[in-house]
């Protein structure tokens, strides 16, 4: 279970999806309500992203099957910062995801250290095979993610 760590805020995972993390900004904000947008018109519910957050994600809605999302990705990638691939954090985020990883497991979560290319952590230990919803429904995953929200670098990369 991939866990894209800039959508952490929300508590969300994916089963192998990308995120997208756009730099701070109008045009990317405008991007992924484009995207979101453009989703909707392909079937899939989505919600326009918070206009207060720079965390975007790429995370499937709960109860859409992977080739749909798939297919949404494809037809509405033009509107994706970089084209929907994964970015690199920058360091001070990559400290962030890093300093997040090591709290949750402190709090029981297994959770890997971020890959340095795209922020992506994977969940481990008793929810490897758990779905999004089963995650983010989990006591102790909701109970982890708050405390440890706090280690997460935020608005372009001030905590």
């Amino acid at each position: 279970m991939l866990l894209p760590v800039a959508a952490c805020n929300s508590g969300g995972a994916t089963s192998g999806g990308g995120q997208a993390s756009p730099s701070t900004g109008t045009s990317a904000g405008n991007a992924m309500v484009n995207f979101a947008k453009c989703a909707r018109d392909h079937g899939v519910n989505v919600p326009d992203p918070d206009p207060n957050s720079s965390n975007q994600s790429l995370v499937p809605p709960s109860g859409v099957q992977a080739p749909q999302w798939t297919a949404v990705l494809q037809a509405c990638q033009q509107f994706l910062p970089n084209g929907g691939a994964p970015q690199a954090p920058d360091p001070r985020e990559l400290d962030g995801l890093r300093a997040y990883a090591v709290c949750m497991r402190e709090h029981g979560i297994e959770v890997s250290d971020p890959d340095p290319n795209t922020g992506q952590s994977t969940i481990g230990g008793r929810l490897a095979n758990a779905t999004r919803t089963q995650i983010e429904n989990d006591p102790g995953y909701q109970a982890a993610s708050q405390a440890c929200q706090d280690k997460l670098v935020t608005d372009g990369g001030h905590k």
